[in-house]
């Protein structure tokens, strides 16, 4: 017996193992990957995220008002719009070097706005908002090639739960890189936001390079898409479902995305801010709440790893709007810490939930079931429009403190992404 028969064997009987318990095996060789996956993206959402939090405090440390800082921050998301552009660029040849180049563009980033606070006012900005555009960049820089590898690499039956996995970098990134940083800035200042940003690119960067870069050479190498690998059931199920999945689909995708993103960005702005100044916390107090934010969106994400192969995906992303909108609308009315941080967190759940669903969704809009970088480019450019929008609005929002009129926009926002997948019925995926 061969080589290639013996591992033919060895594959047929895993399939078999995992359609008797339900759900097929991840080999370890992707188990592996997904972990210098996770630790990269930790580094690039941390990146994004690390502020949000440190909004005001960033501001003062810096010599700029909070409104110049939310609308660089809306700049940081338009930046995004050039996913198309890249995905164009997104070969296969090319996945490694476009993530691990994400991760110095954000390290670089992190380095700028740390020198900005020491220039004079006008190169101030600019330096800041070459920081905050390099941030912004590196997302879809290193998301593209990644959800690409991952098509490719996942057969259709698994991609719920593996992108539910990956998508865990989101959550982890605030668990790892708020909390330290509100320590660390109530003992030092605002830099050490970005000096923990940048030691976390230094540790992606190897995980990433050591871990994960061998499995996408390895899948580069062989070029056989998942679902074309897969067994002929599963591909003929899979064609039969998808029928004609054309751009309608993916308009319908970017469409809900922009609309749950905007809603999201806008109560992220804003959540900081209101509840240091509503119920006096302080900076060190505000990142030891991020922990149930963390915990809720690491639930959002295990809920679509865990349940989206087995339920439709379109009611789970349905579901998961409907909660959020119910969370938002109710944010305003919170009156008490306990309350806030509740309501906070049950919408954390939701919209992780909607999010990582529609990513999920989005490998399903390509041809033959097969997610196209043209088509996750799109969605991201979708997510950056949201979020710059979001992040513009939000703060015109947000006077006297008062979060009531934020949460209202927000949940006619999630109602009518609802809305879009209540009409858009090609969405009905198993």
């Amino acid at each position: 017996m061969n080589t290639k028969t013996a591992r033919r064997i060895a594959l047929d009987s895993n399939i078999d193992v995992g359609r008797a318990n339900g759900r097929p095996p991840l080999d370890r060789r992707l188990r592996v990957a997904l972990v210098g996956i996770l630790v990269a993206r930790i580094a690039v959402n941390g990146g994004l995220r690390v502020v949000y939090p440190f909004l005001a405090v960033i501001a003062a440390g810096v010599g700029v008002s909070f409104h110049t800082i939310a609308l660089l921050v809306a700049a940081r998301s338009l930046a995004g719009l050039a996913a198309p552009l890249l995905a164009r660029w997104t070969l296969p040849s090319r996945w490694n070097a476009m993530m691990l180049t994400a991760l110095v563009l954000v390290a670089a980033g992190a380095v700028a706005i740390l020198l900005a606070a020491e220039m004079a006012p006008t190169t101030r900005i600019v330096l800041l908002g070459a920081g905050f555009a390099a941030t912004g960049v590196a997302r879809p820089l290193f998301e593209l090639p990644m959800q690409a590898w991952l098509t490719m690499r996942v057969p259709h039956t698994q991609r719920g739960r593996v992108i539910g996995l990956a998508e865990l970098g989101w959550a982890l990134s605030l668990a790892v890189t708020v909390p330290v940083a509100g320590l660390l800035i109530g003992i030092g200042g605002w830099r050490y936001a970005f000096v923990v940003v940048f030691a976390c690119c230094a540790a992606g960067f190897v995980a990433l390079r050591e871990l994960c870069a061998p499995a996408v050479a390895q899948t580069v190498a062989t070029a056989v898409p998942a679902d074309v690998a897969a067994p002929d059931e599963d591909r003929q199920g899979r064609a039969a479902s998808s029928g004609d999945r054309s751009s309608t689909s993916a308009v319908g995708i970017c469409v809900a995305t922009a609309l749950t993103v905007m809603a999201g960005e806008m109560v992220l702005v804003t959540h900081g801010s209101w509840m240091s100044r509503t119920f006096g916390l302080s900076t060190e107090k505000i990142g030891a709440i991020t922990v149930v934010i963390v915990v809720a969106e690491l639930a959002g994400s295990g809920l679509v790893a865990t349940f989206a192969d087995r339920l439709d995906l379109r009611r789970t992303l349905l579901g998961a709007l409907l909660a959020s909108t119910i969370a938002a609308v109710l944010l305003g009315r919170a009156d008490d810490v306990t309350t806030a941080v509740i309501l906070l967190g049950i919408w954390f759940v939701a919209f992780e939930a909607a999010v990582v669903s529609l990513v999920a969704l989005a490998t399903t809009a390509g041809t033959g079931c097969r997610a196209e970088p043209r088509v996750f480019g799109w969605m991201m450019a979708a997510m950056a429009g949201g979020n710059a929008a979001g992040a513009t609005i939000a703060p015109l929002l947000f006077v006297d403190d008062d979060i009531h009129t934020t949460g209202l926009v927000a949940t006619a926002l999630g109602l009518s992404a609802a809305a879009v997948v209540v009409l858009e019925r090609r969405w009905r995926v198993r």
